[in-house]
């Protein structure tokens, strides 16, 4: 989960772009705020399905979640560690559980929504 000064339609591409990269199938729900990707390849669990949501609180804060929708938990973690977070630093204001103190008071600070 993280958020984002983005806005929601930014966001949404940005995420399809990314999948797109990865080889990810991409299903996309405007009107609802979701992309599902599922990787073309089987894991050990199965293919890795993962649904992003966007939900717009207020016209400059945005809050995305990640799930994992099937596939195995580690190349979940592996996925969303390795892969979406270097992709989406452009785009993220803050990652769910990041201390704030690391960042040395940057946080936001590359936030670009081009």
């Amino acid at each position: 989960m993280f958020t984002s000064k983005c806005p929601a339609s930014t966001i949404l591409t940005t995420l399809k772009s990314v999948a797109n990269k990865l080889n990810f199938r991409v299903a996309v729900s405007d009107a609802e705020f979701k992309v599902k990707l599922q990787g073309k390849e089987e894991g050990r669990k199965g293919k890795l399905a993962v649904t992003a949501e966007v939900f717009e609180l207020a016209s400059e804060l945005v809050v995305v979640e990640l799930s994992k929708c099937s596939g195995d938990t580690f190349e979940y973690t592996k996925f969303c560690e390795e892969e979406v977070r270097p992709a989406l630093k452009d785009i993220v204001w803050s990652w769910q559980g990041d201390d704030i103190d690391s960042h040395e008071g940057q946080v936001g600070t590359s936030n670009w929504c081009g």
